[in-house]
């Protein structure tokens, strides 16, 4: 599950848990959709987030 794009926020969070950026993670989703190695992660935003995880 994914948050809704927040630039600033998203970009720091892809940094430091996988180390690259943005631009990166998208690419490597595009390219696992693509081969049919995988599906992109659904796009929610904050509010179901955490009105999900706290269930």
């Amino acid at each position: 599950m994914s948050l809704i794009h927040e630039v600033p926020k998203q970009s720091r969070l892809h940094k430091d848990l996988t180390g690259r950026t943005p631009a990166q993670v998208n690419a490597y989703w595009s390219r696992n959709v693509f081969t049919g190695l995988g599906q992109n992660p659904e796009v929610v935003s904050p509010i179901f987030f955490l009105t999900t995880i706290h269930k």
